[in-house]
């Protein structure tokens, strides 16, 4: 007897999803094309907001940000960095084992 309505109790819950109705009516498509704003215009305010201190950063977006910079190019000469590296070296902010 427990098992008969346990099963017809599972039997209506699930069905209850499936005959939900769309009735065509797409809430979001409606709602974004009322906003008269491009998707570019968009992320150029969220930047500016970003740059004026209006939106918090997330800590995703500074891993993102610092992780670029460790990418990026250098625009230093390969005798440039030897000389960076020798001055902070003679001033002691540098400790290099070997005689590289």
């Amino acid at each position: 007897m427990v098992k008969t309505i346990l099963i017809s109790t599972l039997l209506a819950a699930t069905s209850l999803g499936a005959s939900a109705m769309n009735y065509g009516i797409d809430v979001h498509t409606n709602r974004a094309a009322d906003s008269g704003l491009t998707r570019a215009a968009v992320i150029a305010e969220l930047q500016r907001a970003k740059a004026a201190g209006e939106v918090a950063i997330t800590e995703f977006e500074i891993r993102q940000a610092e992780s670029k910079q460790l990418q990026s190019p250098s625009t230093l000469t390969r005798e440039q960095v030897q000389q960076e590296v020798v001055a902070l070296r003679d001033q002691g902010l540098l400790n290099i084992h070997g005689d590289h």
